[in-house]
């Protein structure tokens, strides 16, 4: 029994298939990371302006959004080699 869910979970990573309760290694690229933290500003007014059509001026916490988004990005950026639950949606 045990084999069979191994084929299967292998099966399923191999296809790009996940499930959030079984860990799974990830290797992301730092670049990628670091490119999302310089041009950060950027992306956080387009995701305001455009995709939420709201003035930048309303939003009030804006700085506290920033710094968490950055740290988790340094973190990802940092960290490169994880094992992680993923998150499915």
């Amino acid at each position: 029994e045990g084999k069979m869910d191994l084929g299967g979970h292998v099966e399923c990573l191999q296809a790009g298939i996940y499930r959030a309760d079984i860990p799974c290694q990830f290797k992301v690229k730092r670049q990628a990371f670091q490119g999302l933290l310089d041009d950060l500003d950027s992306h956080l007014r387009h995701a305001i302006v455009v995709e939420g059509k709201m003035d930048l001026e309303q939003v009030t916490n804006y700085g506290e959004v920033r710094a968490e988004i950055a740290e988790k990005l340094q973190d990802l950026r940092d960290r490169p080699v994880r094992e992680e639950k993923p998150l499915i949606y």
